[in-house]
């Protein structure tokens, strides 16, 4: 196979006593990197509002394009 497509080689299973820990660091990963991203989207979001008049306006851009 080429290169990017070649399976992952297989790694060994955690031990039971870390398994717990990774799943809390896994879990607050995801927590973080979903809060951020939606903090991300609404600030874009609110501040596309604001500009709208001004591309309309120097850019000919029209609220149907």
């Amino acid at each position: 196979m080429f290169g990017p497509f070649k399976p992952a080689p297989h790694i060994a299973e955690l031990p039971a006593d870390k398994i717990d820990a990774r799943y809390k660091f896994l879990r607050w990963q995801v927590f973080a990197g979903i809060f951020f991203g939606y903090a991300a989207y609404y600030f874009v979001r609110a501040n596309f509002d604001l500009a709208q008049k001004g591309l309309i306006e120097e850019v000919y851009i029209t609220k149907l394009n």
